[in-house]
Order: structure tokens, then sequence, then C-alpha cells
């Protein structure tokens, strides 16, 4: 039986996660970084402790004897964590309703504008958020604050032509968590140590201006159906829901050649995903290819695998990973 854990991160600088799909440069900025950032972070870091630890994590991913999701925001309310997830890309046909008055139908029309521009949910919260599609009873509190985008004029060194970058603070008890999935619970213990060893490092763009570095908030939480956290017993009900026919996505995911069909015909948003990479003795990082890949959120008939891709270049010596694995929550409809 899988084990899943959460790991909460506590970022001590501001970050920048960019998102090209969207057309924006470097002033755009989001409070979410994906797992193929992620991955591609583990990967640069365990390349430093040696080859065996690079090729481990990458054999255990390839095998699915570990899963990533994307960094997801967290909060604390009076001591409490709030585990937040993407909302899903799914369509609910509004049940017909007699209207009683035409400020119920006004309340009706602004929950469901506001629905489309919200990112996250509490994750106990995703059964109301359906009901509330389906009915318009708009029962959701609002989607919190979780840190404040700010973009700040630079210059380049040589050049000295100005430019924007964006960088997002994460408010004091606000940050990003990871969920894990692991087949052999033993993995926890060096997979802990290396995200711990990459958050020196930090992770995102504009890292050599020292942005992206985090510590964890505490140890990794094991999810129980039994757990007193309500968002915590949610997620490990759901997360072993592989029976519904509506499996959302919690990492960015990349379809096999033999999914692609399946995973056309599911719900979701393409994003185009890109960066650098550097190896010792370059001047300067290089690009890496760009492929398209499904967001988190994106919604399938059933758990698809994915697959994790080589977007090297030729202009470096070793394969440069992009993650693109599967990691699930069965979504109750």
């Amino acid at each position: 039986m899988s084990t899943y854990i959460i790991l909460p991160l506590k970022f001590t600088v501001p970050v920048h996660f960019g998102d090209a799909s969207g057309g924006g440069g470097l002033d755009a900025v989001q409070p979410i970084c994906r797992a193929d950032t992620f991955f591609s972070a583990l990967c640069s870091e365990a390349a430093r402790l040696g080859g065996q630890m690079l090729d481990k994590l990458v054999q255990k991913v390839n095998h699915e004897e570990i899963a990533f999701s994307d960094l997801f925001p967290w909060g604390r309310r009076d001591g409490i964590y709030e585990w937040y997830i993407p909302k899903p890309v799914i369509s609910i046909p509004a049940k017909d309703m007699q209207v009683e008055s035409l400020q119920k139908a006004r309340s009706m029309s602004s929950f469901r504008k506001k629905s489309k521009k919200r990112a996250f949910l509490k994750a106990s919260d995703l059964g109301l958020y359906i009901d509330d599609l389906r009915y318009g009873s708009a029962s959701l509190e609002e989607e919190p604050v979780f840190g404040e985008a700010l973009s700040v004029v630079h210059f380049n060194g040589r050049t000295r032509t100005p430019y924007s970058a964006g960088s997002y603070f994460f408010a004091p008890h606000s940050g990003l968590y990871v969920l894990v999935r692991l087949e052999n619970s033993a993995d926890w213990e060096w997979l802990e140590s290396l995200i711990c060893l990459t958050g020196i490092a930090g992770i995102g763009g504009r890292k050599s201006s020292g942005m992206g570095t985090f510590i964890k908030e505490q140890d990794g939480i094991s999810l129980s159906s039994k757990s007193d956290n309500e968002d915590e017993a949610f997620l490990a009900k759901l997360l072993e829901d592989g029976k519904t026919d509506c499996q959302m996505a919690l990492s960015v995911f990349l379809p096999a050649d033999n999914e692609i069909e399946e995973a056309s015909r599911g719900s979701g948003l393409w994003v185009q995903r890109s960066g650098f990479t550097w190896t010792p003795g370059m001047e300067s990082p290089v690009k890496t290819k760009s492929v398209y890949m499904l967001s988190s959120g994106s919604c399938f008939s059933s758990r698809l695998h994915g697959r994790v891709a080589d977007v090297s270049t030729g202009a470096v010596s070793h394969p440069v990973y992009r993650y693109g694995k599967g990691l699930y929550l069965g979504v109750p409809k």
C-alpha cells in the first residue's frame, strides 16, 4: 500500500516561479512551483552528491516507486494547517432551479464568475465546491491571500539595459508543500534529506540573486484518513480512491505515447514548459527543449502513468530530465 507524506516548506526569501505558457515575461510570477521544476532542482542537488544518488532518484521515479505533486500553498489558521489543492478542470452542469428573486439570480451569477477566477481550494472543501457549481449555493469562503507579487526594475550588468523581474513574497503563516507518494516508506529518510539540501540552493528562477531558498516548516506528515486535521483526512481518503471516473492530476503531467489519446479525452489545460540547464565548465546556461504538458487540476477517467522526458539538446553531455509522472486524487462527483 502506498504511503503519502506532506512536507510543508517555508521560504526564507522571495521566490520567482514564472509561467511562460501565459505569455508573461520575467515580471510574471505565480504562487506555485510545478513538479518538473522541483524535480529538476532535486536532480541537480543529487548530481552534486554523486552519480549514484541521481541514478537512484531517477530510477525510483521511472519505476513509480516515488511520485511528487506540484508545490501548492499551505496556510496556518489558529495553529492548524490548511492544505490547498488546485481547482479541478471539470464541467459541472447546473441543476435547474427556480430562482426566487433577482437578487438570488445575481448572487448565483456572481459566484460562478468568482469560481472561474479561483485557483485553489482547501482540500476538505472540494465536495462543497462541486456542490456550489451544481446548485449555485456559494457556501465557500473567499480564497485566502497567501502572499504578494511585486515587480522590481533591474539593470543588465553588461548593457545597463533596464528590465522588470517579478518576485513572490509569502505571508508569515504561509508557504508551499509537496505531496510525495512512496511505495517503500524507507525511502523517505534519504529523500527528505535531499529536499532539505535542495532548499539551501533554492528552486525556481533567479537563484543566482538569492531567491527560492527554503527550510522545512516541520517534519513530513504521513496522511491518514483518521487524522484530526480535516484536510489531511480528506486527502488520505481521495488519494487512495482510484475507482471514481474523475481523477485529478496533482502534478504537471506528460502522457506517454500510448496515453495521448486517452489524455486528450480528459479535461485540462496544456502548458508550455521550458527552461535552462548548466554544467560545471560552461560559461552560461543553455536552453532545453520545450514540451507541452497538462497542468495540475486536469481530470481524466483513469490514473494515467505519464513519463519522464530527456529534454537536453546536445549542448551538455548529460541527460536533462523533465518530470511528467502522474499523481492523482479521486474527485467525488
